[in-house]
C-alpha cells in the first residue's frame, strides 16, 4: 500500500491542496488521514470523503503510535493514503515513523507559502530542514505575491520538483509520480535543536516552543464582521486560526500570515468552532478565552478554564 504524505507550515494551505487531489483521484482505493494539533479538529468539513483523524498533538511524536495503528487499520482496505500532517510536525520524524507501518511511502509533499516567505523574508529553520526531505515542493498562493517572489523561492529549491499553485489547485496526477523515498536515520534539526528531545514519545518540541491551541466551541451566532476584527486585534504570537461560525449562513473561516478568509461552509453545522494555534502561556490562553467569550456571548465555566490551563 502505498502512502503520500502532504505537510507544510500553519496556513500553508494543506488541506485545500489536499481536497483539489481528492476530488481529482482515478479510480483507487484511498483512505485520507488528517492530523490536527488542536483537540477539536476542523479541517475534515473541507474533504469532499470520509477522513479518519488524529487529533490533540502531532503524528510524529505524541500520536505516532496512534498514527501506526490507523495506517495498519486502513492498509487492508486501501491502496493508497493520503496523510496530511499538522504544520507543527517534524518531516524526518514523522518518516521514520510511517516507516514501522504497513506503508510504503512514495511521495512527501512539502506546502511552501508564497506570502508567508515574502513577508518572513525567507523560509523558517523548520521549513529548510523538511525542504532537505520532501520530494514534492507546492509553492502555493503564488497569487497574492510578485513574480520575482516566486522566482527567488525556485531558486532556492533547485533539483526539487516544484509545482507552482494559485489558491491550492493541484490535481492528482500532479503528484502521482512515485519517488523512491529514503528514510534518513541521521539527527533531524529539532532533535539537534533540543538535544534531549524523545521524539518517538514525547512532544518536547511543541513544548520548548510554547506552542498551544484553543478550541473553542458555541452555540451562538457570530457576525462575520466581528470575527474578522477580532482577528486583525489577535496577538502577534497567534499565527493561524480556523474554524466555523454560524450568522445567517454557516462560514468557515482561514487566518494566516495575517490574512483572514471566509466563505459559505455548504455542511451545515448545529455549533461554531474557533481554532486558535500559537505560542501562548497558560495565562495568555485564558485571556484570550475570555475575549472569545466577549466575541461570542458564551459564559467559559471556571471548571473548564481550568482544564484548558493545564492543556
Amino acid at each position: 500500500m502505498n502512502l503520500i504524505i502532504i505537510t507544510g507550515q500553519l496556513g500553508a494551505g494543506k488541506t485545500t491542496i489536499l481536497n483539489n487531489i481528492v476530488n481529482t483521484l482515478p479510480n483507487i482505493k484511498t483512505s485520507i488521514i488528517i492530523n490536527e494539533f488542536a483537540v477539536i479538529g476542523v479541517d475534515k468539513e473541507s474533504i469532499s470523503q470520509k477522513v479518519e483523524e488524529v487529533n490533540a498533538g502531532c503524528v510524529c511524536c505524541s500520536k505516532g503510535e496512534e498514527l501506526i495503528d490507523k495506517i495498519n487499520e486502513l492498509s487492508s482496505k486501501s491502496k493508497l493514503i493520503l496523510l496530511e500532517t499538522t504544520g507543527l510536525a517534524s518531516l524526518g520524524q514523522l518518516m521514520k515513523v510511517v516507516s514501522t507501518t504497513k506503508a510504503k511511502i512514495v511521495n512527501v509533499i512539502l506546502v511552501v507559502d508564497a506570502y508567508s516567505y515574502k513577508h518572513s523574508k525567507g523560509f523558517s529553520q523548520i521549513t529548510k530542514q523538511q525542504i532537505t526531505s520532501a520530494t514534492t515542493i507546492i509553492i502555493n498562493k503564488t497569487d497574492l505575491v510578485e513574480k520575482k517572489v516566486v522566482d527567488e523561492i525556485k531558486k532556492k529549491l533547485e533539483g526539487k520538483e516544484v509545482i507552482i499553485a494559485r489558491k491550492g489547485k493541484v490535481n492528482y496526477k500532479q503528484i502521482s509520480k512515485k519517488h523512491d523515498v529514503k528514510v534518513k536515520n541521521e539527527t533531524s534539526f529539532m532533535e539537534k535543536l533540543i538535544p534531549e528531545l524523545k521524539l518517538d514519545k514525547e512532544s518536547k518540541h511543541i513544548q520548548k516552543a510554547q506552542i498551544k491551541s484553543i478550541s473553542y466551541t458555541t452555540k451562538n451566532k457570530i457576525s462575520k464582521f466581528k470575527l474578522e476584527n477580532f482577528m486583525y486585534r489577535l496577538p502577534k504570537e497567534i499565527n493561524r486560526a480556523k474554524g466555523i461560525i454560524i450568522d445567517d449562513k454557516t462560514y468557515k473561516f482561514n487566518y494566516s500570515s495575517g490574512l483572514f478568509f471566509i466563505e459559505e461552509n455548504l455542511k451545515p453545522r448545529k455549533e461554531g468552532l474557533i481554532i486558535l494555534i500559537g505560542k501562548m502561556s497558560r495565562f495568555q490562553k485564558l485571556k484570550l478565552i475570555a475575549k472569545l467569550d466577549e466575541l461570542t456571548g458564551e459564559k467559559t465555566t471556571v471548571l473548564d478554564k481550568i482544564k484548558s490551563f493545564f492543556e
